[in-house]
This record gives C-alpha cells, sequence and structure tokens, in this order.
C-alpha cells in the first residue's frame, strides 16, 4: 500500500492554498455584497408591485442598477426597459403611481423594514472588513450605506463619528436639528406659564371707532399690545398674555433677527362677539371696513383698517375659548408675516398656535364656501392634520413644495395649509439662520415653480429636490427622526 508522508501531504495542501484564489480580499467581498443586496432589492421591488406601489418598485430597480447591479435584467425589466444588442434601452414603460391601501402599505414596510436591515448588515460588515484593512475611505461610504438602510445601526453611527440625542444617532445636521427643535418645543413648554405685566385702561382711553357704537369695551395694554374686548377686562387681559408669548416665541425663533418685528404696525385690536355687535360697528363707524365694503367685509371674520397712528384690526366670533389661539395668530401674522409669503405665512402663523396652544383655528385665508370653491372641509384639530400629512406622503400626494407659495389666499386648500404648516416647524429648526429668508425671497406670489425652486435652493444652499425629501422623511408616519424631534 503506497502511503503519503505527512509532509509530502502539508507541502500539497501549502501547495494548492497558494495557488487558490483568495477568497476574503475586498473585491471578492464586494461583488458577493453587490449580488446578495441586488437579489434582496429586487425582491422587495417585486412585492411593492403585488402590492400595488409600482412607483416605490421603480425606485428600488434604479437603486439596483445604479449601486448594486447594472446589468440587472430583473432591474432593467422592472423599469420598462428593453434590450437592442447588447444595450437596454428606455421602453417607455408605465408611470402609474402607487395604488396601495393601508394594509398593503403596512405590509409593505414590514417588508423593507427587514429587507434594510439585512442590507445594512452586509454594508457594515464590509465596511468593518475595510477598516480592518486600512481603507478608511472604502469603509466610511460603507458605513454611510449601512445607516442609510438602517439608522438603528449604532455601530456604523458611532464609526462615522455621529452624536446621539435621545438615543438617536444621526449626521451633524440631524443633531442639530434635533437639539433645536427640543429648544422650540421647551421654549414654547416655558411661554404657555408665563406672566406678563399689563394695565387697565379706562373707558375715556377707548378708540373713536369704538366710542361710536357705545358698546361697553373693556381694555387694557402691555408693552407691545393693547386690546379692547366687549364686556370683560379679564378677557382683555387674557389675551394679551398670549399675545405677548406668541411675541416672545417669534422673538426666540428670530433670534439676530427679531428687528424684523414690528409690534406697533396694529395699534389696537378689538374682540366682538357678534354679527350684530359688527354691523353696528361698521354702521357708525364705516372706515373699519376697511378696503371692503360693508358686504365684502361681512365675508370674513376680521378686518384692518386705518386708524389714528397707523392701523387697527376687529375680530367677530362667539366662541371664547378661541382667544388664545387667535391672540397668537395675530401677532405671528399681522406682526411679522404680513411682509413675507402669504402662504408659508399662514404656515409660520400655524406653527406659533400649534407649540402654545396645541390648536389651529385661526386663519388668515380661504373663504367661506359659499363664495371660494376650495372649502375647508378638514377638521380644525391638529391630529386630524397629522393623519392628513402622513397619508398625503404615503402615497405622494404631498403638496410639492414649489408650489406651495403660490397658493391664493382667496381659496386656500387643506392640502397646501396642511403642508406649509409641518414645513415651516420643519424649516425653522432645520435652518435656524435663515427660514425667514425664505419667506422674504419668495414675497413676489406670481413666482412660478422653476423661479422658486432655484430661489429656496440658493438660500438653502442645497436642490429643493433634496430639502423635500428631507422634510419628508422627518414627516412620515413612523419617522424616527420625527419621534426624536417630538413632531410626532
Amino acid at each position: 500500500m503506497n502511503r503519503t508522508s505527512p509532509a509530502f501531504a502539508a507541502f500539497c495542501f501549502a501547495l494548492l492554498a497558494g495557488a487558490a484564489p483568495a477568497q476574503d480580499d475586498a473585491p471578492t467581498r464586494l461583488a458577493a455584497l453587490n449580488e446578495q443586496a441586488a437579489k434582496l432589492l429586487n425582491g422587495f421591488a417585486k412585492k411593492c408591485e403585488s402590492y400595488k406601489s409600482p412607483a416605490r418598485a421603480r425606485r428600488v430597480y434604479a437603486l439596483v442598477l445604479e449601486r448594486y447591479d447594472a446589468d440587472s435584467v430583473l432591474a432593467h425589466r422592472g423599469l420598462g426597459h428593453k434590450k437592442k444588442g447588447d444595450q437596454w434601452i428606455d421602453g417607455g414603460g408605465s408611470g402609474d403611481g402607487d395604488t396601495s391601501n393601508g394594509k398593503q402599505q403596512e405590509q409593505i414596510d414590514k417588508a423593507w423594514q427587514d429587507t434594510s436591515t439585512q442590507l445594512a448588515k452586509l454594508h457594515r460588515e464590509h465596511a468593518l472588513a475595510l477598516q480592518q484593512e486600512g481603507d478608511e475611505s472604502g469603509a466610511k461610504q460603507q458605513f454611510e450605506f449601512a445607516v442609510d438602510f438602517d439608522p438603528r445601526d449604532a455601530v456604523s453611527h458611532k464609526a462615522l463619528g455621529h452624536e446621539q440625542v435621545d438615543g438617536y444617532f444621526g449626521p451633524p445636521e440631524q443633531i442639530a436639528f434635533l437639539r433645536r427643535m427640543h429648544e422650540i418645543f421647551a421654549k414654547a413648554k416655558e411661554l404657555r406659564e408665563k406672566e406678563y405685566d399689563t394695565e387697565l385702561l379706562s373707558a375715556d382711553k377707548m378708540p373713536a371707532e369704538l366710542k361710536a357704537t357705545g358698546l361697553p369695551m373693556c381694555g387694557a395694554k402691555s408693552r407691545h399690545f393693547t386690546h379692547w374686548v366687549i364686556d370683560s377686562s379679564d378677557e382683555a387681559v387674557m389675551t394679551l398674555q398670549w399675545a405677548e408669548r406668541s411675541y416672545e416665541l417669534m422673538e426666540f425663533l428670530l433670534g439676530s433677527q427679531s428687528r424684523r418685528l414690528k409690534p406697533t404696525e396694529i395699534r389696537w385690536l378689538a374682540l366682538l362677539r357678534s354679527d350684530e355687535q359688527r354691523d353696528l360697528l361698521f354702521a357708525k363707524s364705516p372706515s373699519t371696513t376697511g378696503n371692503y365694503s360693508a358686504d365684502q367685509a361681512r365675508l370674513f371674520g376680521g378686518t384692518t383698517f386705518k386708524t389714528a397712528g397707523g392701523r387697527a384690526s376687529v375680530w367677530w366670533y362667539p366662541d371664547k375659548g378661541s382667544d388664545a389661539d387667535r391672540a397668537v395668530a395675530h401677532v405671528s401674522r399681522r406682526c411679522f408675516g404680513d411682509w413675507y409669503n402669504p402662504a408659508l405665512a399662514e404656515g409660520l402663523m400655524h406653527c406659533c398656535q400649534w407649540l402654545l396652544c396645541d390648536s389651529i383655528l385661526t386663519y388668515y385665508a380661504d373663504l367661506p364656501k359659499t363664495v371660494a370653491a376650495g372649502s375647508w372641509t378638514l377638521p380644525r384639530l391638529p391630529e386630524e392634520w397629522f393623519k392628513f400629512l402622513q397619508e398625503e406622503i404615503e402615497q405622494h400626494q404631498d403638496w410639492p413644495l414649489v408650489q406651495v407659495p403660490r397658493e391664493r389666499m382667496d381659496n386656500f386648500r387643506d392640502r397646501v395649509r396642511v403642508k406649509t404648516w409641518s414645513f415651516m416647524l420643519y424649516l425653522v429648526a432645520r435652518e435656524p439662520l435663515n427660514w425667514w429668508r425664505v419667506m422674504a425671497e419668495l414675497s413676489d406670489e406670481d413666482l412660478m415653480p422653476e423661479e422658486i425652486g432655484k430661489t429656496i435652493g440658493e438660500v438653502l444652499d442645497r436642490p429643493v429636490e433634496q430639502i423635500e425629501e428631507e422634510y419628508r422623511e422627518w414627516a412620515r408616519r413612523g419617522s424616527r427622526l420625527g419621534r426624536a424631534s417630538g413632531w410626532q
């Protein structure tokens, strides 16, 4: 029997090992990663198609071709491409949007969570191996891919030097955003309880327009404002507290630009409680209808007009429970927003109402449904706005940002109002130094969408498409960034 000596066997093994290609080198690992990732993503895209989300499937197929496998037959066919010789060409495939229902969307989201977790693991393990081999640049890119797929991947976040806020890891711009958002919420909470000095006013201080009515108006003034309210000095003082809180919140949001606030723009504000009181005011003091006839002014909930020393405002409504909300809105809009883009000013106003009062009751737009075709149909409740917005985002139907500043104030639609409210809240925290500049640069309501997009991009120093994608990632249902910020 012929036997192989141990020495000869070891020699043969070493020879074979030396001849075989290395199985763990970086290019081999990357090729295996790309193959597995393409398979995972193509499988997820197919699931999207089966659950009536073709638009989302197309985005996934595009990612496969861009990053993992430029020759993927499944991805090309999923995008409607056709093979011509050795080249894939656009075959004019379907551009249908997603029509999945809520249950189907839940299934898709669950499938994506599983898929993205696996993808993050592939990238993280490859990154760690590259790091061991001294390829810091390559490792950094792979760690970035990992956190893109799984924002909870603490290992990758730490490797990238990301900080955390309350357990949320993220890049510097997200961490700065979260900290600013927390500061805004903390300031709003502080202001809700803050009290300001006020002084009651005697009847002889009543403006001539109100005196002419003979109505029992009670007046008070604070540092920045003067209010006259029918029947009750206590209510006059209470509304002044909320006006001052709103003013201080605006000072906080504007920071070094707080000089842009104009508290004396409205010399005084009066609150009436009935249409009869309003009509008496119009009859005795015709100038209070402002730039409108009495019939036109009645279509609104308030009016602004010239008075001694400047301008004044009068509102009429029976619900005393909305006094705080209206006082907050008045300051945001009349002391600041009137000089900037009206649609964005509406959004900023709603931010202040929500932050301070947890309500969104007051409007400076949207005529009654008998006048404007697009009457308000969504309940004026924050929880309903959240639900509406998140459904819009899930269906990729939220109002495009480049269209928001163009919205007409005489017919302000639900979709636009909810978008501008949420976007302006996002913007004041994400861009604490430049948010007001966006409003100022877009003060011309006749700008075209292309001009609006260019302007926003220039002011914020990144493409408007990127800005809107960042906003949607924060605002969408279940967003970790949204939860960490206190938004949902």
